[in-house]
């Protein structure tokens, strides 16, 4: 599921998959239909409990808040009492933020170099989508963009998270573009792609964790706010 997209002027409809991370898969130029929604595949739940229990010592979710990685604290702590909220019957977009759980190296280290901007996206409540769009060399949206997620994540701001024109356009035509199944699970949802996105709803956000099929090492962490975007800039 995680796709990694270099988008240059976010208008061009260019897209090129860029592997930051070991595991990137994007079919993007496929025509194929989209096939019925599978049954969901289990994680292995001691696997993603000790990764998440790492991200939680290291947000310092249960003593001193991380400067870095505290507004992962909400999502991670209430992870486990995740609920399957009903999707979404219209197409809409969640803007978000990813971070990578590595399995030994260190927590903080591997979101300073991964953390991203990222977008979940449904198309009618049946099909879905998790992209984050790489950051190119000049371009500052996707990262203006993760920082107005974080900042919200933290408890600042209301209305609209604000997203750069370019961005904005490419953010707000996701929803149709998913086209991955969603299965249901005991505790959520999952979409099928390169690799198996669970989605839970926790409090006002949803929070995916991805684990990839082959040599995981760690897993990916994200989180999207319930909020609508609004395009800024020129």
């Amino acid at each position: 599921m995680r796709r990694l997209l270099a988008i240059g002027l976010l208008v061009s409809g260019c897209c090129c998959p860029i592997d930051l991370s070991g595991d990137s898969d994007d079919a993007t130029g496929s025509s194929a239909e989209p096939a019925a929604a599978p049954t969901a595949t289990a994680y292995d739940a001691a696997y993603v409990d000790s990764h998440l229990a790492r991200l939680r010592a290291a947000a310092g979710c249960d003593s001193t808040r991380s400067a870095t990685l505290g507004h992962f604290c909400p999502a991670v702590t209430g992870w486990a009492s995740g609920t399957a909220a009903t999707l979404p019957t219209s197409n809409a977009a969640y803007p978000g933020v990813t971070t990578w759980i590595p399995t030994t190296t260190p927590v903080d280290v591997a979101y300073q170099r991964i953390g991203r901007f990222s977008v979940l996206a449904f198309q009618g409540g049946t099909q879905g989508d998790l992209t984050s769009p790489s950051q190119r060399a000049g371009d500052p949206a996707p990262a203006q963009a993760m920082q107005a997620v974080v900042q919200r994540l933290s408890g600042q701001g209301a209305g609209p998270i604000p997203i750069q024109r370019g961005l904005f356009g490419f953010v707000s035509g996701r929803p149709l573009a998913a086209r991955y199944p969603v299965a249901r699970t005991a505790s959520g949802w999952q979409l099928q792609g390169g690799s198996y996105a669970d989605l839970r709803r926790v409090g006002d956000t949803w929070v995916a964790v991805e684990v990839p099929r082959t040599n995981p090492e760690g897993l990916y962490f994200s989180v999207f706010v319930d909020a609508p975007t609004v395009g800024v800039g020129l």
